[in-house]
C-alpha cells in the first residue's frame, strides 16, 4: 500500500469508520460472494438492445463499451475518446455485439482458446460489478475532512500531494541585536545594546532602506554597510517559510511580517522581538495548491472513490483466496529460477 492510501487509511480507523471504507464483512463466505457472480437474473438487469442472437442488458453496457473502445485503440481504430452518455455507450455495446457475432462465425478457435478468451471477458465484467459496488458506498463530510487532513500531513512529509500544496515564501531580513554574534576588537565598545540604542539603529536601517528595495543585491548591500562597525547587526534569510502559521517554524511575529508585505521587494518597518528588531525584505511568493477545502472537493471525492475501489478489490481477493485452494509449488519455482529460466 502506498503512502496516500496508508495515510488515508489511518485516519479513517482512528475515526471508527472501517466497516463504512471497506463496504463489505471480512467473512469470507459463498453468500458475501454470490452477490458478485456474473448472474444474469439478478445483476445484469432488462435487456435493452438484441443483435441477433446476443442480448444486451442494462448492467452490462459500460463494460461492453469500455470493452470495445479498448480494443479498438489496441487494434489502431479511430475513436472519438470515452462514451460519456449511456446512448455512446450503448452504441459501442451493440458494435461489440455485432462484432462478437461475425468474429465467431469468421474467426475459428479451437476450444482452448474459446475458453480462455470467454474468461477474460467474464473476468472483466465481474471486475466492473465489483467497482460499482465500491461505488455504492456514500462519501460523508467526515471521511472528506479526514482526507484532507490527510493529504495535508502527507505533503507536509513527503512534500508530495496532486491535492494540497503550502504557499510559500522567500524572505530576507536585517537584524538589530541585542547581543553580538560576532567577535569585535578589544578596543572597540561594548557591544551589548540597549533596546532604545537598538530601535534608534533599526530607525536609521529602515530609513535607508524605504519601502521597496527592488533589487536583492541592494539589500544585502545595505545589511554589510550597517553590519560594519555594529556587531550587533546581522542578516537571515528564509527559504520557502511555509505561510501557514500552524505549519511553520518561523516566530509568528516574523511570519506575520513577512506574510503582510504585498510584493516582491517590499520592506518592512522594524519588529522588535525579544531577540532583536527586524528589518524584514520580501522575496519570491510560491502559491499554494488546494488550500480552500472546496477548492479540492471533487478531487477529494474521487480519491476516496479510487481508495474505495482498491480496498474492496484487496478483500474480494482475500475471500477468493479463502474460497478457492491456492498451491504454490515453490520447489518447481526454484528450480526455474537456478536454470535461468522464467517460471511457468
Amino acid at each position: 500500500m502506498n503512502c496516500r492510501a496508508l495515510i488515508i487509511l489511518v485516519f479513517f480507523s482512528v475515526a471508527g469508520l472501517p466497516g463504512i471504507i471497506f463496504g463489505c464483512s471480512s467473512d469470507a463466505t459463498d453468500e458475501s460472494l454470490a452477490e458478485y457472480q456474473p448472474n444474469k437474473e439478478n445483476n445484469s438487469g432488462p435487456i435493452v438492445a438484441k443483435v441477433g442472437g446476443f442480448e444486451i442488458r442494462l448492467a452490462d453496457v459500460p463494460i461492453l463499451a469500455e470493452t470495445m473502445l479498448q480494443i479498438n485503440r489496441s487494434e489502431g481504430f479511430l475513436v472519438d475518446g470515452p462514451a460519456d452518455s449511456f446512448e455512446d455507450q450503448l452504441q459501442l455495446a451493440i458494435e461489440f455485439a455485432a462484432l462478437s457475432l461475425e468474429a465467431e462465425q469468421v474467426v475459428k478457435l479451437d476450444p482452448d482458446q474459446l475458453k480462455e478468451q470467454t474468461k477474460k471477458v467474464l473476468t472483466r465484467i465481474y471486475l466492473n460489478r465489483l467497482s460499482q459496488e465500491a461505488e455504492k458506498t456514500s462519501i460523508s463530510e467526515e471521511m472528506l475532512d479526514m482526507a484532507y487532513e490527510a493529504e495535508k500531513a502527507r505533503y507536509l512529509m513527503t512534500g508530495e500531494s496532486e491535492v494540497y500544496r503550502a504557499s510559500r515564501v522567500d524572505g530576507i531580513a536585517i537584524v538589530v541585536g541585542y547581543f553580538p554574534n560576532l567577535l569585535w576588537r578589544e578596543d572597540e565598545a561594548a557591544a551589548v545594546l540597549s533596546r532604545d540604542v537598538a530601535r534608534v539603529l533599526a530607525e536609521k536601517i529602515s530609513a535607508a532602506c524605504g519601502e521597496q528595495v527592488a533589487d536583492l543585491d541592494n539589500f544585502f548591500e545595505l545589511g554589510r554597510r550597517f553590519m560594519a562597525g555594529n556587531p550587533t547587526v546581522q542578516m537571515q534569510e528564509y527559504r520557502n517559510v511555509v505561510v501557514d502559521s500552524s505549519h511553520s517554524k518561523l516566530d509568528p511575529l516574523i511570519l506575520r511580517a513577512l506574510v503582510a508585505l504585498e510584493k516582491n521587494g517590499s520592506v518592512s518597518r522594524p519588529i522588535e522581538t525579544d531577540s532583536g528588531i527586524f528589518i524584514i525584505r520580501r522575496g519570491v511568493f510560491y502559491p499554494g495548491l488546494g488550500e480552500q477545502f472546496e477548492d479540492v472537493r471533487e478531487q477529494l471525492t474521487d480519491l476516496i472513490r479510487g481508495l474505495l475501489r482498491k480496498t474492496v478489490y484487496s478483500r474480494r481477493m482475500a475471500q477468493l483466496f479463502i474460497k478457492y485452494s491456492i498451491e504454490i509449488h515453490s520447489e518447481l519455482l526454484s528450480v526455474s529460477l537456478e536454470e535461468g529460466s522464467s517460471p511457468r
